[in-house]
């Protein structure tokens, strides 16, 4: 899997946080965003544009809360206390 952020992007922080807490093997890709023409690089990676995104065989996810639900349900609840009560 590959997980594309962005520089100084809190949205991107937060997923890498995540993956980086439940040992997920990801390349990462860093795309600088105050560049001029982030966009274009940013767009030959993230079909919607936006970062963080998520590159696995089959899905391109890119918001922040859908990949860290992705990245839970993956190491089978490693994100989330299990009881209603701790969450």
């Amino acid at each position: 899997m590959e997980l594309v952020v962005g520089m100084e992007s809190t949205w991107s922080l937060r997923v890498w946080l995540c993956a980086k807490m439940v040992n997920v093997d990801l390349t990462e890709t860093v795309i600088d965003l105050s560049l001029a023409d982030y966009k274009t690089t940013l767009y030959q990676h993230s079909p919607s544009g936006l970062v963080p995104a998520l590159k696995t065989d089959s899905l391109v996810i890119h918001d922040s809360l859908a990949i860290i639900e992705y990245l839970n349900e993956l190491t089978k609840g490693a994100l989330y206390p299990i009881s209603l009560e701790d969450r």
